[in-house]
């Protein structure tokens, strides 16, 4: 599968792994940089972050992992 077709018939998935990824990015620790899946999951990252329908799905799986936490 290309981006374009993830971002295009699955954008809820495509917005849960780009917040996901932002998450591993705040925690070095636990992710491997510089490895081939590492530089795919960037360029998956800054395809859907190009579109501004893209960040908007980001930001809602965002927010919605942060309202998910306060429930839990």
């Amino acid at each position: 599968m290309t981006f374009k077709w993830i971002l295009e018939n699955s954008p809820g998935y495509a917005g849960y792994l780009v917040a996901g990824m932002e998450r591993d990015l705040a925690n070095p620790k636990e992710s491997c940089p510089f490895d081939n899946r590492w530089v795919n999951k960037m360029a998956f990252k800054k395809y859907v972050e190009f579109f501004e329908e893209g960040r908007e799905l980001v930001t809602r799986k965002k927010r919605v992992k942060v309202c998910q936490g306060f429930i839990t």
